[in-house]
């Protein structure tokens, strides 16, 4: 198992850069601080294009799923944290 974000399923260079910009640098402190709240800090910062499909990536890097492979079940949870989280911070 890597030590490095971007090695993750579904993220790359880029999210691992994003992801450091607010704390989180390693895979283990992306599963210490879970993929809402993750997207919650990304979303925070103002990062345009953030989308919901990137909260589905960070579950399914956490979970070693591609995204568009989550459980449907995960899907709706992940879908009703996004409407929270959207609705709190506009």
């Amino acid at each position: 198992m890597s030590d490095r974000l971007e090695y993750m399923l579904n993220l790359g260079p880029t999210t691992a850069e994003r992801l450091a910009e607010v704390g989180i640098a390693t895979p283990d402190e992306l599963r210490q601080v879970g993929a809402i709240e993750a997207w919650a800090r990304l979303y925070r910062l103002g990062r345009a294009g953030l989308s919901r499909n990137a909260l589905y990536a960070l579950d399914g890097a956490i979970s070693d799923l591609r995204w568009n492979r989550l459980p449907a079940a995960r899907r709706r949870e992940l879908d009703a944290a996004w409407r929270r989280i959207c609705e709190e911070l506009s």
